[in-house]
């Protein structure tokens, strides 16, 4: 799984049960969780309005994924439940879907983590509204790191493939709602790392994919460059942002920034969250900044803060900005009347 920012999982530590939804706020009070692995990452899908909560895990009896809604619907999944003689579960990516289903890019071991070598599996899971597994495709010898589904249920993923040996080939995978691989694109030949600019780890953040106004948005945070394709797999344009991420450097008077998350809205304007590296760590900051599509730095939208302060999780369908919000010490929040 990625492995986050100290920041994320500082406020995922707390989203446990119980769940309180009241009218375009989703409220998480903490209580006691029985699971020895507590803490979520999330993935807000837009199209819905549903954040999707998920972790690894090697206990059955533990939800690996959440779904929760400002509609107020709640749904818990236990994968591992349904995969008999699998000893754990790691989540690597998760999305919605127009359907109402909720896809899963997984790893399935079947031994103990500490024992090598093992029987791993690879695989995109699909589930139904009810919480029911209701497609599993088997996507060796590819890891998808990122997932993104339109509105007819295609899957988008991004990925490394496994046992590759020097030699080119596409890191983005188009996948049909019953699994048929549809198209592939996005080569390794683009970068001078290969497959390394989707793996987790690089200093410039994590990758990204999502889908606006009928495009799929790639980020690839290794080359600050966002990718935008139609639907059908056509490059439709490729833009370099690390001019402006030097001129946050430079307004700063920092010495780094990594990308946190990445916010396209309707007309192609972009939306970084990012942590501004001081000359010291301890001085870390977090900031808003509004860029232009042709790469260039606006403005700041929230100026930079210290410690304990809100996750930009992306945007609505209608372009207001969602925020995972630490509201007390035992309570975090999405208000989807902010702005």
């Amino acid at each position: 799984m990625n492995q986050r920012l100290r920041l994320l999982a500082a406020l995922l530590s707390l989203m446990v049960f119980p769940v309180t939804i009241f009218a375009q706020r989703i409220v998480f009070d903490s209580s006691v969780d029985i699971c020895s692995k507590p803490g979520f990452q999330v993935e807000w899908d837009s199209e819905s309005q549903r954040m999707i909560a998920y972790r690894d895990t090697s206990e059955p009896a533990c939800p690996s994924v959440r779904v929760l809604s400002s509609s107020g619907s709640n749904v818990t999944l236990y994968p591992l439940k349904d995969f008999p003689g699998a000893n754990y579960i790691d989540i690597w990516a998760v999305t919605g879907s127009a359907t109402g289903e909720v896809i899963i890019s997984a790893t399935l071991g079947y031994g103990p983590r500490n024992t090598r070598p093992i029987p791993i599996k690879s695989l995109l899971l699909s589930y139904d509204a009810t919480g029911t597994l209701r497609k599993v495709w088997n996507v060796d010898p590819y890891l998808h790191h990122h997932v993104a589904a339109d509105s007819v249920g295609n899957v988008f993923a991004l990925g490394e493939k496994g046992g590759a040996s020097g030699g080119d080939y596409p890191l983005l995978i188009k996948y049909s709602p019953t699994g048929e691989v549809l198209g592939e694109t996005l080569s390794t030949g683009l970068f001078s790392s290969k497959d390394a600019v989707v793996v987790s780890g690089s200093p410039n953040g994590e990758a990204k994919i999502f889908i606006k106004k009928d495009h799929l948005l790639v980020w690839i945070a290794a080359t600050q460059e966002l990718f935008t394709f139609s639907l059908d797999g056509v490059l439709l344009s490729r833009s370099s942002f690390s001019s402006a991420i030097q001129q946050m450097v430079d307004l700063s008077g920092g010495t780094r920034v990594r990308v946190l998350e990445v916010g396209v809205d309707s007309n192609q304007g972009i939306v970084f969250q990012v942590l501004l590296r001081q000359k010291l760590p301890a001085k870390a900051k977090v900031a808003l900044a509004r860029v232009t599509p042709d790469g260039s730095f606006e403005n700041w939208i929230e100026p930079s803060s210290d410690g304990d302060v809100h996750r930009f999780l992306g945007l609505t369908a209608d372009d207001k900005n969602v925020f995972l919000e630490k509201v007390s010490q035992k309570t975090v929040a999405i208000d989807l009347n902010r702005r």
